[in-house]
This record gives structure tokens, sequence and C-alpha cells, in this order.
């Protein structure tokens, strides 16, 4: 239901673009949000990775299994 919500509103976001002329300006901010997820995604990558070492080793120490 909530991916047939975000396609109503980016298909809104289009039509309403074209109707006014302000394509270049939509076009912009898709590239501007894109990129920002990106940088997002890359910043949140290292703490995560760090996140998974420990639960993993913490998981190895409880029942004693290390095996890598």
């Amino acid at each position: 239901m909530l991916n047939v919500i975000w396609a109503v509103m980016i298909l809104i976001s289009f039509v309403c673009a074209i109707f006014t002329g302000r394509m270049p300006q939509l076009s912009e901010a898709v590239m501007k949000g894109a990129g920002s997820a990106v940088e997002l995604v890359i910043g949140t990558l290292g703490m995560m990775c760090a996140w998974t070492g420990f639960m993993k080793n913490c998981r190895c120490r409880r029942t004693n299994c290390c095996i890598m």
C-alpha cells in the first residue's frame, strides 16, 4: 500500500512539473535528493559494519564457537 502512495505522489509531481513548465527544477531536485541518499548510505555504512562485527563477536564469545 505504501508503494502505491509513493507512486501516486511521484506521478503527481511529474504531471504538475510538466503542466507548469518546471521540469528542469524537478530533475535538479531529483538528482540532489539522490545524491543526498547516496551520502547518507555511505555515511551509515561504516557504523553498520562496526555494529555487525560487534554483535558477531559477542555471539561468538557467548557460545565459544569462534570459527572465522
